[in-house]
């Protein structure tokens, strides 16, 4: 689990590092998947959710370099960076947990692979949603407001987790 998810995680790092010409964008990626990958072989989430979070900074810092455009792959990135984090936190709970029963790593892979799905499909939507042009107004704003507390509620229970 620790290979595949450092994997993905060096791909995520890759990205940026080579659509911008910054050298100091590849620094904060590698300590980014040296970070994640310490914090998977040891069980500890700290640094790989430093690690994880270095790897959200190099992404955020490559689309500022860019300018104001849409990056239309940002939603691949960020399945791709949701399913690092799961294949990573996995490897640290295997290192640290009694298991018992043997289709439990199965089924938790497959759910792995439905909230990646599921990602891509939803941020495909919402980058969509970005590419319109309304006409605004009072109910899209309530919309959005609306939307905002989704997505807070939504990272209020997986914190909980």
């Amino acid at each position: 689990m620790a290979a595949a998810g450092t994997a993905v995680a060096v791909a995520l790092a890759a990205y940026p590092a080579v659509s911008s010409a910054h050298t100091s964008l590849a620094v904060i990626g590698a300590l980014g998947v040296i970070l994640a990958l310490v914090g998977a072989l040891t069980g500890s989430a700290l640094p790989l959710g430093a690690g994880l979070g270095a790897l959200v900074v190099e992404y955020a810092v490559a689309a500022g370099l860019e300018g104001s455009g849409l990056d239309t792959r940002a939603d691949v990135w960020g399945a791709g960076l949701l399913l690092a984090a799961e294949l990573l936190f996995l490897a640290g709970e295997l290192r640290t947990s009694v298991l018992e029963g043997g289709d439990l790593i199965a089924r938790r892979l497959g759910t792995i692979a439905l909230l990646v799905a599921g990602s891509v499909v939803l941020g495909a939507v919402l980058l969509s949603a970005a590419e319109l042009r309304p006409g605004g107004g009072l109910a899209l704003q309530l919309v959005g407001v609306a939307a905002v507390g989704g997505v807070l509620a939504l990272v209020l229970s997986l914190a909980r987790r």
